[in-house]
């Protein structure tokens, strides 16, 4: 047996031993060894890999606040729960198992991208490294989600599970293809008529969405979250953003939804422009090899929709103007 497969077996029986009530009660991994990307579990001072915009003007966001409940939500996803960080903020946790070692790199990425951009249509997007002994405390009131969990997961060789946190938003989700809110913000971004008031942040958050959906070449989108209260449409569900592949005529999915589009962000022109090869390289090809987000062939296209986004954007503004084109 090799040292790496010595090392990922130990990991796993300590897993097991801490799956027990007696030694949730007494294992001191159990104060919760949380740590953030490419940090071991007990560097409490690095930040976290959602917020650590290299290269920007961004502040550094604060520590992350370890997660106090945890709840299964889908029996038949083992790796899929409900959790509550200390400060009472909603995540939707999905937990790496055997089966999807790595669920935290498609959205992370398209979240990364969000910040680079300045939108914040993404949900809150984090990656944690839970300690077994932590992840066995937080399900000792579920014994049949832990165990199935206990069999699936995937530990690495540092002892901890990787997670990803997504931010739980309020709202409805609304199907691209026949949503009545959707199909309006469609319409009036297509327009150049005078914006109505009550329909501008829909609209805003809409045009971003589908400028973040090319860029990132989420071919796949099929639906967004609609919150009539705060009137705001944003995207939950990104786990198909940045494929490994993506053949050339299905980006004319999302290109088509951007096509007849006559109003954008009033900064995407200075923003594209800013954002070249070396920014996304390093927001999104940096770190430890397992860490990195996305590979050569999906920057290479990452950094080619983004020229082709700018012609469009020239397009627009001979056609239309300024006035009309920089509008949200």
């Amino acid at each position: 047996m090799t040292p790496t497969a010595r090392v990922a077996r130990a990991s796993l029986a300590i897993f097991w031993i801490v799956s027990s009530p007696t030694a949730c009660n007494t294992s001191p991994d159990h104060r919760g060894s949380i740590s953030s990307t490419g940090a071991q579990p007990a560097d409490r001072s690095a930040p976290t890999a959602s917020g650590d915009l290299t290269g920007t003007n961004a502040a550094k966001p604060p520590k992350p606040s370890p997660l106090e409940t945890l709840e299964p939500k889908n029996s038949a996803l083992p790796g899929s729960f409900m959790g509550t960080t200390g400060t009472g903020q909603p995540f939707v946790v999905t937990v790496a198992t055997k089966g999807n070692p790595r669920p935290y790199r498609r959205p992370l990425a398209f979240y990364r991208l969000a910040l680079a951009l300045d939108y914040d249509q993404v949900p809150v997007t984090e990656l944690r490294r839970l300690g077994t002994g932590e992840v066995s405390r937080l399900l000792r009131s579920h014994p049949v989600a832990r165990q199935v969990l206990t069999s699936r997961a995937r530990v690495t060789n540092d002892g901890t599970i990787a997670a990803l946190l997504v931010g739980h938003v309020p709202g409805v989700d609304a199907n691209l293809a026949d949503n009545q809110r959707l199909a309006r913000c469609a319409k009036l971004a297509a327009s150049s008529d005078p914006l109505p008031q009550t329909d501008a942040t829909y609209v805003g958050d809409y045009v971003r969405l589908l400028v973040l959906d090319y860029l990132a070449a989420n071919v796949e989108r099929r639906s967004l979250r609609v919150d009539e209260q705060a009137h705001r449409v944003r995207a939950v569900d990104n786990s198909t953003a940045f494929p490994g592949y993506v053949a050339p005529e299905a980006l004319d999915i999302p290109l088509g939804r951007l096509e007849p589009v006559v109003r954008f962000p009033r900064d995407l022109k200075t923003t594209l422009q800013r954002l070249d090869r070396k920014t996304f390289k390093e927001q999104l090809v940096r770190g430890r090899f397992e860490d990195l987000l996305i590979g050569p062939r999906q920057l290479a296209g990452l950094v080619e929709r983004r020229a082709t986004l700018l012609s469009l954007l020239e397009s627009r503004l001979l056609q239309y103007g300024d006035k009309v084109v920089l509008s949200l």
